[in-house]
């Protein structure tokens, strides 16, 4: 909005918040280049579009406005395969960049892309979080984008690779970060972002960055016959079904999160359907745990 009023040399106002400025605003913002998208963003501009739409809906809520001017303003539509996941060259480069098995950066991308956990997610971990028997990990409501706790499973070659790391944190605490910098503590954003930044560029991957490990950890499920269910993404359920159905499915790899020993059953993500009458002559079925193993 600022751009806007800024070629016009004033400063912005609520008036400024009208259809046509918010339009020209989310054009440009779509084709203006970034570090990570020298052509432009269409989600860039999506985001924009729905955090102004929330504020005009909130100026008319509180009386501020007499209704929204932004009702009619639509997201720009979302380009189709554009979650290009990284192919097993490009996870081979850039674990090899991590440095060598059993190091914290060769970990962490090993971890990554076989939960899928978000990067600040990954971050926030502390070691009595991960449970390398049940090959599961907890991501802790305070931390998860959602609030809410949910377990994720993992693959046994991700539990092999992280007990190859734990062995050289001989003297670390339950309430240790699971990936902590040097002086053992928990990284910072910008820490984090430097560390896969460095990575990238050891690789020679350039479209690397740490959130493309989770389009690939959902690649990989999108090869079975199954979809992303919402505990184990950490999405709503409708977001985690429109989030699986626009990724692309060239990539299976030796750290995929599928548990070879576990059921690949489709959930239901059917709401409000009606069901079938239980037989009371049939036992009572158990529900299996939501993590990543119950697709």
């Amino acid at each position: 909005m600022a751009s806007g009023s800024d070629r016009a040399s004033n400063e912005p106002t609520l008036a400024d918040l009208n259809a046509d400025y918010v339009s020209a605003f989310l054009r440009d913002l779509e084709v203006t280049p970034t570090k990570r998208y020298p052509q432009g963003s269409p989600f860039r501009s999506r985001a924009a579009c729905k955090s102004l739409k929330r504020l005009a809906n909130w100026l008319a809520e509180e009386r501020v406005l007499k209704e929204s001017p932004l009702e009619r303003i639509k997201k720009a539509p979302e380009p189709k395969e554009v979650r290009q996941p990284l192919s097993d060259q490009e996870l081979e480069q850039v674990r090899f960049a991590a440095g060598r098995s059993g190091s914290r950066d060769h970990a962490l991308v090993a971890f990554m892309a076989g939960t899928g956990l978000r990067l600040n997610e990954a971050r926030q971990l502390r070691i009595a979080d991960l449970n390398l028997g049940a090959c599961q990990v907890t991501v802790r409501a305070m931390t998860s984008k959602r609030k809410k706790t949910r377990v994720v499973d993992f693959h046994s070659a991700v539990a092999r690779e992280m007990e190859r790391y734990l062995r050289t944190r001989h003297d670390a605490a339950d309430t240790d970060p699971l990936f902590p910098t040097d002086e053992g503590r928990f990284f910072t954003v910008d820490g984090f972002g430097k560390l896969f930044a460095r990575i990238r560029k050891k690789s020679s991957v350039r479209r690397f960055h740490a959130h493309l490990l989770r389009h690939t950890w959902a690649t990989n499920w999108m090869k079975g016959p199954a979809r992303i269910c919402s505990r184990c993404s950490g999405r709503a359920a409708g977001s985690a079904l429109r989030w699986s159905s626009a990724i692309a499915t060239p990539f299976r790899s030796e750290i995929g999160p599928r548990s070879p020993t576990r059921s690949r059953r489709r959930p239901s993500f059917t709401t409000g359907a009606r069901r079938r009458p239980s037989d009371p002559r049939k036992p009572p079925r158990v529900r299996r745990p939501c993590g990543a193993s119950c697709i």
